[in-house]
């Protein structure tokens, strides 16, 4: 049976829960990523607006890893009665291309709602002598393989985005690859890696303090 992979929107919630007496228990969002990203904010904004509809407490539960695969085979196990809900990104789409996974992605789950979206920002360490997305290109074809930068684990739709900017552009970057926009934001502040790829959200806390340069 299919289940559901992304928070639901309230009006369709409600028809719902007239239909099938839903909810019965308590809802769950399964966010497969990181505390404190883009991914939790969202699921945890809409959590107290869908329970005040549904009547039920709506709750956000953390389960990163592998790519997302931990908490969307968690949701996948879960039983088929919607109270079991996976917050999702571009990544639940690519995993598949990759990953022998541990559940079937088309039959597995049932989509709901698309929910948010969010621009991705390239910015730099204030080190890098670089003052604009043409400087870091030329710089990076002076110097192949010498601009490290920072995303989100192999595979994902952020490295994925980044890839086919390197290819576009026609330079050669290093990843150093970390498990959420989060921390991959936090390697770049930290001076881990010279250019970030990230979600706007992610990155937009360090980028007023000087922290971070887009």
């Amino acid at each position: 049976m299919r289940k559901p992979i992304l928070a639901v929107a309230l009006s369709a919630v409600a028809a719902l829960a007239a239909a099938q007496e839903f909810p019965a228990k308590p809802v769950r969002i399964v966010v497969p990523n990181p505390a404190g990203g883009t991914v939790d904010i969202v699921s945890r904004a809409l959590a107290q607006p869908m329970a005040a509809a549904l009547g039920q407490n709506v709750l956000v539960d953390i389960r990163p890893g592998a790519g997302n695969i931990i908490g969307s085979e968690i949701v996948a196990r879960a039983p088929a009665d919607g109270h079991t809900l996976l917050a999702i990104t571009a990544s639940f789409a690519t995993n598949p291309l990759f990953k022998q996974l541990p559940y079937d992605t088309l039959k597995g789950f049932m989509p709901v709602a698309r929910v948010a979206s969010t621009p991705l920002l390239f910015a730099v360490h204030p080190t890098v002598p670089v003052q604009s997305l043409e400087e870091l290109v030329a710089l990076a074809r002076a110097k192949p393989k010498y601009v490290n930068y920072a995303s989100a684990a192999p595979g994902s739709s952020i490295h994925l985005a980044a890839e086919l900017f390197s290819s576009l552009a026609k330079v050669q970057m290093n990843l150093i690859s970390y498990q959420g926009g989060v921390q991959a934001t936090l390697g770049v502040v930290g001076g881990h890696a010279g250019v970030l790829l990230a979600p706007l959200s992610d990155a937009a806390p360090h980028l007023g303090s000087g922290k971070l340069r887009p």
